[in-house]
């Protein structure tokens, strides 16, 4: 049985009691990893993968790395992650969620991705193709990259979201709410992204839009994602991941990282109790004024 330790932030799915079958989980999910006894690739980000898949375990390192760089020079932040590309096979010994479904364990700082493209993520949006508008596809057409490759890149992007509350817990921010919390996380992603490799960060909009296109759900207020989070299900999760990200992406083109060193600022850690979503509204609309417009918004 995994350990609730173990259990990682993750990205719009419920489950019930974890359980894997055919090993056993000990506390450390980094023990764990490393008693599968992987190849591995040394360096600033240590790297685990599977066999077989050396070019993207290197490739991946390689983007973590160049975040953890990114954030260290211009922030002065490092989280010390380790990454552990698995097949599934190797997956579903050491990791409870369902193969695909990037996610940290912020304990150990273990960030596991897929070494494949069948996981859930990639095969969600591969099955989606069908159904999206012209407009969507030449996006993603613009950005010389296939549909495949497109899905494969929201993999990457949800990877970094998880990888993304290390950096808001080594930064010294304090959230106060759920939704703040998955929007922070989000915004380190974007605004590297958008800094270092411009072209990922364009397809996250076409992703936006593609979910924007879809029936609304039956939560979209903050104050439904406050007091139900992951318990409104998966695909109204996902719904809120959206918006969080169609704010991201107004608010960082201009902001940048000055946005999360005001943030730091105006919710600092040692702040000893928790304030109400009004107030965390009110200190960001100081901050950059639009976030109670774009709270109150419905579709």
């Amino acid at each position: 049985m995994i350990t609730r330790r173990c259990l990682p932030l993750i990205w719009g799915v419920t489950l019930a009691a974890p359980r894997i079958t055919g090993a056993q989980c000990p506390e450390s999910c980094l023990v764990a990893v490393r008693a599968l006894k992987l190849d591995s690739l040394p360096g600033p980000v240590p790297t685990y993968y599977s066999s077989g898949f050396q070019t993207r375990a290197r490739l991946d390192q390689a983007l973590l790395r160049e975040e953890e760089r990114f954030f260290a020079d211009s922030l002065r932040l490092g989280t010390g992650i380790r990454l552990a590309l698995l097949n599934e096979t190797d997956w579903k010994r050491v990791n409870a969620y369902p193969y695909g479904l990037p996610n940290v364990d912020t304990d150990d700082r273990v960030a596991f991705l897929p070494a494949t493209d069948d996981g859930v993520i990639t095969m969600d949006f591969l099955h989606r193709e069908p159904t999206l508008s012209d407009t969507v596809r030449a996006k993603i057409t613009r950005e010389g990259v296939t549909y495949g490759e497109f899905a494969r890149s929201i993999t990457d992007v949800i990877g970094l979201h998880e990888v993304g509350h290390t950096y808001v817990i080594s930064y010294g921010i304090k959230p106060h709410a759920k939704w703040f919390n998955e929007f922070l996380a989000s915004y380190s992603a974007v605004v590297f992204l958008q800094t270092t490799r411009p072209r990922q960060a364009r397809l996250i909009e076409a992703m936006i839009e593609a979910r924007f296109e879809q029936p609304p759900p039956t939560h979209t207020s903050l104050e439904d994602f406050e007091q139900l989070y992951i318990q409104v299900g998966p695909e109204n999760y996902n719904w809120y991941q959206a918006l969080f990200l169609q704010r991201i992406v107004e608010v960082s083109p201009s902001q940048g990282l000055g946005f999360l060193r005001a943030v730091r600022a105006a919710f600092p850690m040692a702040e000893p109790d928790s304030v109400s979503l009004g107030s965390v509204l009110d200190r960001l609309e100081r901050i950059y004024p639009g976030f109670r417009v774009w709270a109150g918004r419905r579709r």
